[in-house]
């Protein structure tokens, strides 16, 4: 080695470019399935970092030689190794020479190219809030300095919007009250940037407020009136905006067959593309450009794989009817795609770094967790009895659903096997997921929704009365605060199965002892359910035509997807409330009666049961009433089986 110090720098540093080649080919080249071999690569990629820090250490180089040097080193030790402390140094080293050195706007941009590993790589790679802190401090000062600039002689608008839009990232991350789920996009896009990067900052904004379950603004992805502007953007972008578009409807219980069809065309027209890169260079405007990677988004495979698993989510709701059980296909098929990808990765023939496979692969993983999570969610629905027999004894869900997933699998499980004098437990694990700040926003509506029925049927069998019904007061002042503070409001099944609940806990003949309640709130609650009762009837009734849907043009809204369980209690609930034919409720009854054994329910097949043979009985159908008491003694003698 000692003789590497005699050679000239552009020999070394073509030498250390030699080192890293045969690394990357030795990578792609899909060798690396050994110890032996992976210490091979890290020696190639050691032997190059060591010439570059030998150049560097030269005193006769260039301040160009050593910023090409030491920009050379800050990407391979990010990409390939884990030390960040290093690579701030490099970067911190560079930016102090700069202050001192006057070479005019390009030495303005190297300045900045420090900033941007300061401030964002090395930051963001660490993941400690306390790094993001003193970031965001810096990134504050920084934006400041441009603007200044701006107003002088200097044209930094590129490197300004960059930065403001890294700010809003940092302020996401810290949590700042400062953020209110709102980024004023004429800062990150100003005039003179590309198209591509105002669609770029749109969609993370997009991305970001869907994680959150907040409300997304008018138009900030494709809709009717701006599809001829998404369609001038990187085909890559638009990708990106199908899949949120999709995400939306998702989240919002909307039919998803046209825009799974647009998608369908956008694939005939761009595979090929989506194939072989899954990187974006995108030009903020003529004086800076990027290198985007996002490969669940970029890369035909993946992004094929994610819309399947979105498809089997979507139809998750009906899978117990034969007709439409999709999910019972499509998310199996998930699953052996995602280990397929997995062990591509794991063999190598692959562009990307070391560190970039350690990220692919847990992104993977994170999609083996959730198919898992779902199949499980579908045997609740279909089998619960199963899914309790399974999740009760088994301790190594957490790996294989994720830690909050498992949680909440878990407290139902518990709930469901849990008797009504003993359901502290089973509050506190609710209680458990209500109050961890990391909890996604719908697990925790599920937590929060669950805890409320098991208080308020503690308060219906006349238990500790009072004190549950102070409970389930916070309880629901929580539901309705996320409630309005997310989009699940815009979800027409969150929407109704809060308000069934609602009355079902308020109302006699759903309840022996009625919450309080205001007339107004009473009104204001059947009104909402009238309008979901009419627009999703079992049995239509003559009342119903053309004239009550022109007085209605949002009946659409209360439309519900086919939710078997909730299409019950709705039809129950709203033909006890609301009907007033005997016929029609006879109708009502035998049907929801009928019904209700296509899942595994069999305490609200009794109940309907019940009121079947109640209306048989005054309707004086003496032949319907011995047909259903009879089958209503098959199933007391299940429930007591079973019991």
């Amino acid at each position: 080695m000692s003789s590497l110090t005699s050679l000239p720098p552009n020999e070394v540093y073509t030498l250390s470019q030699e080192y890293f080649g045969n690394a990357t080919q030795l990578l792609q080249s899909g060798a690396i399935q050994s110890e032996t071999a992976l210490n091979e690569y890290y020696t190639l990629v050691q032997m190059g970092i060591y010439c570059l820090q030998l150049l560097k250490k030269n005193p006769t180089i260039t301040i160009e030689q050593d910023i090409h040097a030491t920009f050379k080193l800050i990407d391979v030790l990010y990409n390939d190794t884990n030390n960040l402390d290093l690579v701030e140094t490099y970067a911190q080293s560079m930016l102090k020479k700069l202050q001192n050195y006057n070479g005019g706007t390009e030495t303005l941009e190297w300045k900045l190219r420090c900033q941007f590993v300061l401030i964002y790589l090395v930051p963001f790679k660490k993941d400690v809030k306390l790094h993001y802190k003193i970031a965001l401090k810096n990134c504050r000062e920084l934006c400041l300095y441009l603007k200044q600039l701006q107003a002088a002689t200097y044209s930094t608008s590129a490197w300004q919007c960059l930065f403001e839009f890294i700010q809003w990232t940092l302020l996401c991350k810290v949590k700042s009250k400062k953020v209110n789920n709102s980024l004023d996009l004429n800062i990150a896009i100003m005039e003179g940037v590309t198209k591509d990067w105002e669609a770029f900052v749109r969609l993370s904004y997009a991305n970001y407020l869907l994680v959150k379950r907040a409300d997304l603004p008018d138009g900030i992805l494709q809709d009717e009136n701006d599809s001829t502007w998404w369609s001038g953007v990187d085909y890559r972008l638009y990708a990106w905006n199908l899949v949120l578009g999709l995400i939306v409807l998702i989240y919002r219980d909307e039919n998803i067959t046209n825009k799974l069809n647009e998608i369908g065309d956008f694939f005939k027209k761009n595979k090929t593309q989506l194939t072989f890169s899954d990187t974006l260079e995108m030009t903020v405007n003529p004086d800076l450009r990027l290198l985007i990677d996002l490969p669940s988004v970029f890369d035909y495979k993946n992004i094929k794989n994610v819309l399947l698993l979105l498809q089997s989510v979507s139809y998750l709701i009906n899978c117990y009817d034969e007709k439409a059980n999709f999910s019972k296909i499509f998310l199996p098929k998930v699953a052996k795609t995602t280990e397929r990808i997995i062990k591509s990765l794991m063999k190598g023939s692959t562009s990307l770094s070391i560190n970039d496979l350690n990220e692919s692969y847990k992104w993977q993983n994170d999609i083996l967790k959730m198919c898992s999570f779902f199949q499980n969610w579908e045997t609740l629905i279909l089998n619960p009895t199963d899914l309790m027999n399974s999740i009760l004894t088994k301790q190594e869900q957490n790996d294989e659903m994720g830690i909050e997933n498992s949680l909440l699998l878990n407290s139902i499980c518990n709930h469901l096997d849990t008797k009504d004098n003993n359901m502290t437990s089973t509050l506190a694990q609710y209680q458990e997921i209500i109050n961890k700040k990391t909890t996604k926003n719908e697990i925790k509506m599920f937590a929060l929704l669950n805890s409320y029925a098991i208080l308020t049927s503690l308060v219906s069998k006349n238990i500790s009365v009072q004190e549950n019904i102070e409970r389930s007061n916070l309880i629901t002042e929580k539901m309705e605060n996320l409630f309005a503070q997310t989009d699940l409001k815009f979800n027409p099944i969150w929407h109704c199965t809060l308000t069934i609940l609602w009355i079902m806990c308020h109302l006699e003949p759903f309840t022996g002892t009625p919450l309080p309640s205001t007339e107004e709130q009473r009104n204001a609650y059947l009104t909402i359910l009238k309008q979901y009762y009419n627009s999703n009837k079992i049995i239509p009734n003559n009342s119903d035509n053309n004239d009550e849907t022109l007085e209605n043009p949002n009946r659409t809204q209360f439309k519900l997807k086919k939710s078997l369980l909730l299409q019950i209690l709705l039809n129950y609930i709203g033909g006890r409330l609301f009907e007033t034919d005997l016929q029609t409720i006879c109708s009502i009854s035998s049907t929801l009666f009928h019904i209700s054994k296509k899942q595994p329910m069999a305490s609200i097949r009794y109940v309907m049961g019940l009121w079947h043979l109640m209306n048989s009985t005054i309707a004086m159908n003496a032949k319907e009433a011995t047909l259903t008491k009879a089958k209503l003694e098959n199933i007391v003698a299940k429930l007591q089986k079973n019991s």
